[in-house]
């Protein structure tokens, strides 16, 4: 594999390996798209916590998204004939045997550093509060009938673009050229 950034193109011939099933599709588009072996709802940015100033998306927003196109998915499926739709439509057992995963609060994070704020804001509330937020997410979720999860931790935010940009010229960098004291966080 080249060093760099990751691509689709590597995403889909790694998908093409391991299962032969394809990119899931992001939900947040127009037209009739292949959900029949799941839907992306994730959205660069996105934060746990619902700080609109920073992200109009959070993970509420993507649960509720979620839950509506579950119950839309179910109400149609119902429905004879309702469209050319109907096809491309995930069937229930999709949504049962899932692998739902979530990312533990790693813009979070990014974005209270970007924001200027101290290391105990960040360790004394603002990952506690990344880590409720997906707690009540997970629970949601598994009312509804998720049963397979996959939690992950916050990757190096000091190695993100975002903030070897801003603190990358002032900032104490490790070995890799990540940010160190963003990387205590983790």
């Amino acid at each position: 594999m080249a060093h760099g950034h990751a691509t689709r193109e590597l995403g889909a011939e790694r998908a093409l390996a391991f299962g032969r099933k394809p990119l899931l599709q992001p939900y947040i588009q127009d037209g009739p798209y292949e959900y029949r072996f799941g839907v992306n709802f994730a959205f660069s940015g996105a934060t746990a916590s619902g700080d609109a100033e920073t992200t109009p998306i959070n993970l509420a927003a993507q649960i509720s998204q979620f839950l509506r196109f579950k119950m839309d998915t179910d109400q149609q499926s119902r429905e004879q004939g309702w469209s050319p739709y109907d096809i491309k439509l995930p069937t229930k057992d999709v949504f049962e045997n899932a692998l739902y995963i979530l990312e533990f609060g790693g813009n979070d994070v990014i974005n209270a550093a970007v924001q200027g704020q101290d290391r105990l804001y960040i360790i004394g509330y603002v990952i506690p509060t990344a880590i409720k937020v997906i707690t009540v997410g997970a629970r949601t979720l598994y009312e509804s009938g998720a049963r397979r999860f996959l939690f992950f931790a916050t990757p190096n935010a000091g190695c993100s673009t975002v903030i070897v940009t801003v603190f990358g010229d002032t900032a104490e960098l490790d070995g890799m050229g990540c940010v160190k004291f963003v990387n205590e966080y983790n």
